[in-house]
């Protein structure tokens, strides 16, 4: 029930987004490798007007590729090659990084995940804000145990 109006939601176009979320929202896109040109159609001097946000794209599509290729051992030498980035929440990113370093050298290495785990605390905390006042415990746990 939560998981199928999380997915229409998702689908659906968000009216009335600004013109910072419109752009972030092309700039984290997983999917889209061509996002200079497609901000760039819908924003003719955006790229001109804004030269970093070439680079920024560069800088999140080779962290994606890093974490999705599994590359654990090419992070710090990454973390190297972009440090000359002037953007003070990019650095702090990078000084986080590198203050966790080897939990995120494990959490690339390694298949574990506590996903699964967080997803149902999730849910359960949602059906539960839902449910409070509203019935009894009774309802509550049929409600729990209907998705298991």
């Amino acid at each position: 029930m939560i998981t199928s109006a999380r997915n229409r939601s998702a689908n659906l176009e968000t009216p009335g987004l600004s013109f910072r979320q419109k752009t972030l929202r092309l700039l984290w896109n997983p999917d889209n490798e061509d996002v200079l040109e497609e901000l760039q159609s819908f924003y003719p001097d955006f790229l001109s007007t804004f030269p970093q946000i070439k680079e920024l794209s560069k800088l999140i599509h080779s962290f994606r590729s890093l974490i999705k290729e599994k590359a654990a051992d090419q992070l710090p030498q990454w973390i190297e090659n972009h440090k000359g980035f002037e953007n003070k929440s990019i650095q702090s990113f990078f000084q986080g990084v590198k203050n966790d370093l080897d939990a995120i050298l494990l959490g690339i290495r390694l298949h574990w995940s506590n996903g699964p785990t967080e997803g149902n605390v999730n849910r359960l905390k949602t059906l539960k804000r839902l449910m409070y006042g509203r019935a009894s415990f009774r309802v509550l746990e049929k409600r729990v145990l209907y998705h298991l």
